[in-house]
């Protein structure tokens, strides 16, 4: 467990999250702070320590809260595990000590980032606002940004009786559902050779997504073959010389947003041929696949994830996995188990888990179900406390400790509760 601590195993830290399950873990372990703090002291890149005790501190251990709150033990792990307790507002209004509030915004201000702190965070800081006159400053200046920003935006009053062109340009200005929405309906040919210009060569990103997804959502076909060719192109990332522009990259974006609002029966079949190729096409076919695969897909979508899963972290598989679940085959159960067992990356085991939760009752569900309570991943945490059989004492026990866990995510607490409350 240190080793992981120290050595941050995560596919992809952006998407997974660890530092929860090994708090719990330290605590369940008896894991001395002492040996924790030695690895955040001395860290590396790439150490869980300080996030580690952070949940260590939040959960009552008191040699952790002390690291958390003496400032004259070690202030910048402190402040450390201090700006990871930001994400558990709740916790931080009932019992994280003022002084520590203190020295987290006189750390915000020497770094000039208060505001921006208190804009991402505001959940946590506005408990605070009335105690220190510097974060109620942040939010005035934030609001006043805003309200400028706002002042400053001219929506359309009517969509629908603006040209085309003027609908496209306004939402540069102002992000606009209901003008995305008018965009979809303006099916004549003028307006549509228009829609497919600025997706080819439209410099704005607003405009050109949103052009591409109403020719997607009108089945207009002119941009496929153009979408084939972008998702043709090379692109290395870790070759300068090979990778793609920015602006490629972007438009590629914009004709994928196309391509994934046509219809099933056109895609379908570009994604069964796409699929083999190593390039965006893969991708594309990927995205394709989780929302439209079919029965006749189940069998080479299964083979190809047993086989992926022998020498893969999970990220390669992603798609495939999520296009099981789409298909919701029983048959694919036994792959779908094995992923939440065996793939190194949570992520893609809470997509496999998605599949099991939906024949909650098959006894190769059971087992995964259940050790998700305990998961890393929130989502697959509430899955358990919407699925798992919690008929035993140790399943309510943990459903009763989710519920009441001030530092848990509301979705997992109602979920938890509600199965409490049903009684099975």
């Amino acid at each position: 467990m240190l080793f992981c601590i120290a050595n941050d195993p995560r596919v992809d830290p952006q998407i997974e999250r660890r530092e929860r399950y090994y708090g719990e873990l330290a605590l369940a372990l008896e894991l001395p702070c002492s040996e924790i703090l030695l690895l955040a002291i001395n860290k590396a890149n790439g150490t869980l320590a300080p996030s580690v005790l952070a949940e260590m501190a939040a959960r009552g251990n008191r040699e952790a809260f002390t690291l958390l709150t003496d400032p004259d033990a070690h202030l910048p792990l402190a402040l450390e595990m201090a700006d990871y307790l930001r994400d558990y507002p709740i916790w931080a209004a009932q019992f994280l000590p003022f002084p520590v509030i203190q020295r987290l915004a006189e750390h915000g201000i020497a770094r000039g980032d208060l505001d921006y702190d208190v804009e991402v965070h505001a959940p946590f800081w506005q408990h605070f606002d009335r105690r220190l006159p510097a974060v109620a400053d942040a939010f005035a200046r934030n609001a006043t940004a805003t309200a400028v920003e706002q002042s400053q935006r001219t929506e359309l009053a009517d969509p629908a009786k603006a040209p085309t062109e003027l609908l496209l340009d306004s939402l540069d200005e102002t992000p606009s559902s209901r003008v995305t929405e008018e965009l979809s309906h303006r099916r004549s040919l003028l307006d549509r050779a228009l829609l497919a210009w600025r997706v080819e060569h439209d410099a704005s990103v607003p405009r050109r997504h949103a052009a591409a997804r109403a020719l997607g959502a009108m089945q207009d076909l002119r941009l496929l073959e153009l979408a084939e060719a972008t998702f043709q192109s090379e692109d290395d990332l870790s070759d300068p010389a090979r990778t793609l522009p920015i602006e490629d990259r972007q438009r590629r974006t914009a004709l994928l947003a196309y391509v994934l609002k046509l219809p099933a029966k056109i895609t379908l079949p570009l994604a069964r041929r796409w699929w083999g190729d190593g390039r965006f096409l893969r991708t594309a076919a990927g995205r394709i696949l989780e929302l439209h695969a079919e029965p006749e897909d189940r069998e080479w979508l299964t083979e190809f994830v047993a086989r992926t899963l022998q020498h893969d972290s999970g990220l390669e598989m992603a798609f495939e996995i999520d296009a099981l679940v789409h298909i919701g085959d029983r048959r694919s159960l036994a792959v779908l188990q094995s992923v939440t067992r065996q793939a190194a990356c949570s992520w893609t085991r809470t997509r496999a888990l998605l599949g099991l939760a939906r024949h909650p009752d098959d006894p190769l569900a059971h087992p995964e179900l259940a050790d998700a309570l305990w998961d890393c991943e929130s989502e697959a945490r509430e899955l358990g406390c919407r699925y798992a059989t919690i008929s035993i004492e140790e399943g309510r026990r943990r459903c009763a400790q989710l519920a009441a866990d001030p530092i848990e995510e509301d979705s997992v607490r109602e979920a938890a509760a509600e199965r409490l409350n049903t009684g099975k």
